[in-house]
């Protein structure tokens, strides 16, 4: 297919979101374009739609989603070992019989 270059300004946001998502999909910035374009003119149906884009995205998400999980992991093991050891030092100490 022959292609020609244009030149054109867009929101800074925008071009970080398509930075990302080239990053995420090993694509270049003119392949997300063109894809989004593509998906635009044609109908979503031919392009996007089980795309390496939407693809990484996805794995992108659940990476996210992942370290979250380890963190509050990591949070709760934290959580447990304090509580380990303020058991540990109450059962240590010597009782006393009865009360009073």
């Amino acid at each position: 297919m022959e292609t020609k270059r244009i030149s054109l300004r867009i929101p800074t946001e925008l071009l970080e979101s398509i930075d990302e998502m080239a990053e995420a999909s090993d694509l270049s910035r003119t392949a997300i374009v063109i894809q989004a374009l593509e998906a635009w003119v044609y109908g979503k149906d031919t392009a996007l739609i089980d795309s390496p884009i939407e693809t990484a995205l996805r794995v992108q998400n659940i990476e996210k989603a992942v370290e979250l999980i380890n963190r509050n992991i990591l949070a709760m093991n934290a959580n447990i070992s304090a509580d380990h050891t303020l058991i540990k030092q109450a059962l240590s100490k010597p009782h006393k019989k009865g009360f009073g």
